[in-house]
């Protein structure tokens, strides 16, 4: 009886694992997410992202069911019950990437499991406890792709269910092909960000603008490396800041910011100086963004401008 060989074996039989996903360099339409294969005794091949990207880790699924056939094998030449999973199941042999595959664990029922690349014909394997025919057995592993996987590569394998030792193997269920198409990562979140200038005249004795640059980021990331840059109206002389450097060639101020996290308000502020004036001059200042990190999507909020006149050779009005 099936039943009474089984129960005899002093050490467990199991069910093995083995999966190679060979990164074929074609293009190929990616299936949808997640995608399964199948084949005879109900075996399902089921991965949970067909197009991961890079350094992503994907887990595959496996299930079966157990025959009589399966068992007369185990009866006939000892081993194991094995799942299988390669390129070469299915006598192919097509060009991979070994490289773009890491194991990473294995569970479910599979109690424990190995992957090498070198191996010819069954690259990873996973052994599970013996269940007697009747029964469905499954398991689980989990591979991260190789950060350095090439955006459209396909990685595609074969998936099976086999019974005997590695030489012979009695019963053999084998699936369609399973692919999965390596997708570029997406790119990072931009930062936007809006430039508010607001500009408070002092003077009589001394004439001067006060400059308020308030810096908000729309999102979705934090920014860095941000730089708010000023230009004064030529008629300055200088400024007064903590934070902001004048250049008097050009009659700019830089402004440089650290960060500014999502969804707040920096502030960079300086006073700015001038001399007698012209009744009438005009005295406007725009604040420009002129660098920030990541990418800033939308240019027309990065500036604004700041209207002030000389009302008397002292006075100035905003």
């Amino acid at each position: 009886m099936h039943s009474v060989a089984l129960s005899r074996r002093t050490t467990t039989l199991g069910a093995v694992l083995l999966l190679m996903l060979g990164a074929l360099a074609y293009a190929a339409g990616a299936q949808a997410d997640p995608g399964t294969v199948t084949g005879p005794n109900d075996l399902r091949v089921t991965v949970d992202d067909t197009t991961p990207v890079p350094g992503q880790t994907v887990t595959f699924s496996y299930y079966y069911f157990l025959s009589d056939a399966d068992a007369d094998a185990i009866d006939n030449y000892g081993g194991n019950y094995e799942f299988v999973m390669g390129t070469n199941i299915n006598n192919s042999n097509p060009p991979s990437h070994l490289d773009e595959l890491a194991l990473v664990s294995c569970a479910s029922l599979i109690t424990s499991c190995s992957y090498d690349p070198a191996r010819t014909h069954y690259e990873f394997t996973g052994v599970v406890p013996t269940y007697p025919p009747g029964n469905p057995v499954s398991g689980a592993a989990s591979f991260t792709v190789s950060p350095t996987a090439t955006d459209g590569d396909v990685i595609g394998a074969y998936g099976g269910f086999q019974s005997g030792d590695n030489t012979n193997h009695a019963t053999t269920a084998t699936s369609s092909r399973l692919d999965l198409t390596v997708a570029a990562p997406p790119p990072p979140p931009d930062a936007d960000l809006g430039v508010d200038l607001s500009a408070t005249a002092h003077g009589l004795l001394t004439s001067h603008i006060n400059y308020d640059a308030a810096i908000t980021n729309n999102g979705p990331a934090t920014a860095t490396g941000v730089t708010i840059t000023t230009q004064l109206p030529s008629a300055a002389t200088g400024i007064s800041s903590s934070t902001c450097t004048y250049t008097s060639s050009t009659d700019q101020v830089s402004c440089p910011i650290s960060s500014i996290a999502n969804g707040t308000t920096t502030h960079a502020t300086f006073s700015a100086y001038f001399g007698l004036l012209t009744i009438g001059l005009p005295l406007h200042a725009t604040a420009t963004r002129t660098a920030s990190s990541p990418t800033d999507p939308t240019a027309t909020n990065d500036s604004d401008t700041a209207y002030c006149y000389a009302i008397t050779p002292l006075l100035i009005h905003c």
